[in-house]
């Protein structure tokens, strides 16, 4: 898998993909094991498992050198931080932030982290067990108004817990690249 050569399409503001038409995103495709309900930790419909990455260093670390060239390229206009959704975006967004060169923030489900936090509005997960809301948590001052972030977790499943956090980012004054 070579993907030095191969660049990220932007088909919208912010929202980028690897054309499926390349060798990468086919080598990428093969390597992914996806599970259905039956195998599903939380009951959802239908997943892929960041461990089909993670497994095999050789293609997590062409990803990882992917992305970071991608941000590098930016020049400027790249990100400041590199934001990590509570705990699977923590295994992309670590090793992009040391690539880059740039601080890494967690983001955290509610009373995970020390210090003072700041709270997200509470979102419902439709394969929740509970009928409970959860809320998202930045400690305070990790980033600030003018700061860009890039938010990383591994999937968007119903798409509350990443919602959480572009508000918390929105909220605090800093914008996502």
């Amino acid at each position: 898998l070579i993907m030095s050569a191969i660049s990220l399409k932007e088909i919208e503001e912010n929202v980028r993909i690897l054309s499926p038409e390349t060798s990468a995103a086919q080598d990428i495709a093969k390597a992914m094991k996806w599970y259905s309900p039956r195998f599903s930790p939380k009951n959802v419909p239908r997943f892929y498992d960041i461990s089909s990455l993670t497994e095999n260093p050789t293609l997590f670390k062409e990803i990882i050198d992917l992305l970071v060239q991608h941000y590098k390229d930016m020049g400027d206009k790249g990100p400041t931080h590199i934001i990590g959704y509570d705990a699977r975006g923590f295994l992309i967004g670590t090793p992009l932030a040391m690539g880059l060169g740039l601080p890494f923030v967690m983001l955290r489900k509610q009373e995970k982290s020390p210090g003072v936090l700041l709270k997200s509005n509470p979102y419902h997960k439709e394969y929740a067990e509970t009928t409970g809301a959860d809320t998202m948590v930045l400690r305070r001052g990790a980033i600030k108004e003018g700061d860009r972030v890039v938010l990383g977790d591994d999937l968007i499943a119903t798409g509350g817990t990443a919602i959480s956090g572009f508000e918390l980012v929105n909220a605090l004054g800093a914008s996502i690249v």
